[in-house]
């Protein structure tokens, strides 16, 4: 059962992209009504909540299948907002490791539990935030709720709430966080098709809604093999299993890997995106306040930010000598599918970038201080392996300046180039 939901695991994933801004993610919108706390149903005759869960859990395979098929390695693919992706995964009731293939770019590694969250971007590690891991352990909850067998072994309470049309309704909640969720269950066929519940993505606020179909026999369980996923009621991801052996994990599966050390210089291939931008003319002082301008843009438009700022340097030393000459273009990836042409408003913009071939050094330390010394460092290194430049140089940011001392500061200089 669990291979179902590693959808919710990319959710996590883009909570954790959105979270590495150096800046606060544009305003949300008012989030949608919370989910209507359990009132028990008027029907007398009507089976209880405890009937309809153990109807579920019957209809499904039964307690000890369920069990199985929480556990074990599988493939599955998906579109997360027009991205298509396949997944290698690990599956533990309390944990999920995904590693991620999206066309045209290097893989990325990311972990959810109830207690681990991180990512990978490149060599780089990204540890989620404390309050990414409240969010990403709400889900996770929820996502046990889901699997239906946790719920009658304690902490959660389940109550019935009134049907609707052929599906009965519960509400459940996990005692001991106070999470709150909505499960419902057909009634022809008593098995789990939908489910609700109030959490957090990109910085936003709302409720997700994952429908389950296309149900499949699975270690002796029967679970959907096809899960579509909205938020706040806009379309936000499909998944499809294809995949899945149940066998016993090792939790040492979900432990995150070293660290990127300082000057750590590598070729890789940087994914297409879909960037909103703001170019900067004038010295890099003023690149806070510009970032500034730009989530007040993005959020005009209903943009959020999917990924580290980027800052490409279209004219800077030491080829150009006056700071108010500086050109630098400051871009989010943002998710929405990238349009036929630029959109320009002013000195913002919307743009496709395609995927890139990039020699990459990391700094691990205040990026004011090691940028120059990375960016000689990078030209020297493309000249050794006489590497054709195509680009500008540019920069990311994977740490928040606001809670993460200098020090432990990771940014990566690029140059695209060519490949042989």
């Amino acid at each position: 059962m669990r291979t179902l939901f590693s959808l919710l695991a990319v959710v996590g994933l883009l909570m954790c992209w959105a979270c590495c801004v150096t800046t606060p993610p544009p305003e949300a919108p008012a989030p949608p009504p919370p989910v209507e706390a359990a009132v028990p149903a008027e029907t007398p005759d009507a089976p209880d909540a405890a009937q309809i869960l153990d109807q579920a859990i019957a209809a499904a395979g039964g307690i000890e299948s369920l069990k199985k098929a929480s556990a074990g390695i599988g493939k599955s693919e998906g579109v997360y907002m027009g991205m298509a992706y396949t997944s290698d995964n690990v599956y533990h009731p309390d944990h999920m490791r995904m590693e991620i293939q999206m066309p045209d770019t290097d893989s990325m590694a990311m972990v959810m539990g109830l207690e681990a969250c991180w990512m990978t971007s490149g060599p780089v590690v990204i540890n989620c935030s404390e309050d990414e891991k409240k969010a990403t352990a709400q889900i996770m909850t929820m996502n046990k709720a889901a699997l239906l067998w946790p719920l009658k072994e304690g902490q959660w309470e389940v109550a019935l709430n009134p049907p609707t049309g052929d599906l009965q309704v519960l509400g459940v909640t996990h005692t001991p966080t106070g999470g709150k969720g909505t499960l419902y269950i057909d009634k022809n066929t008593h098995l789990l098709v939908k489910s609700e519940y109030q959490g957090a993505a990109m910085g936003q606020s709302g409720t997700f809604v994952s429908e389950f179909s296309n149900h499949k026999e699975l270690c002796g369980a029967k679970v959907p093999a096809l899960i579509n996923v909205t938020f706040n009621q806009m379309p936000y991801l499909q998944e499809k299993v294809l995949e899945f052996e149940c066998k016993e994990v090792n939790e040492d599966a979900f432990a995150a890997p070293a660290q990127v050390q300082d000057a750590t210089v590598m070729e890789r291939r940087v994914p297409a995106a879909t960037m909103a931008c703001h170019l900067l003319e004038g010295p890099y002082d003023q690149i806070g306040m510009a970032i500034g301008k730009l989530i007040k843009f993005m959020a005009s438009e209903k943009l959020t930010p999917m990924g580290m700022p980027m800052m490409t340097y279209i004219k800077a030393p030491p080829k150009v000598k006056k700071p108010e000459k500086f050109q630098t273009d400051i871009c989010f990836p943002v998710g929405r599918p990238a349009p036929p042409s630029p959109i320009e408003k002013e000195a913002f913009s919307i743009k496709g970038v395609a995927a890139t071939d990039v020699l990459s050094i990391y700094g691990v330390g205040s990026p004011e201080t090691k940028s120059p010394e990375l960016a000689k460092k990078i030209v020297k290194e493309a000249r050794k392996r006489k590497l054709k430049v195509t680009g500008p140089m540019r920069q990311i940011s994977y740490s928040d300046p606001r809670t993460t001392p200098p020090e432990k500061q990771i940014h990566e200089v690029q140059l695209p180039i060519e490949k042989k």
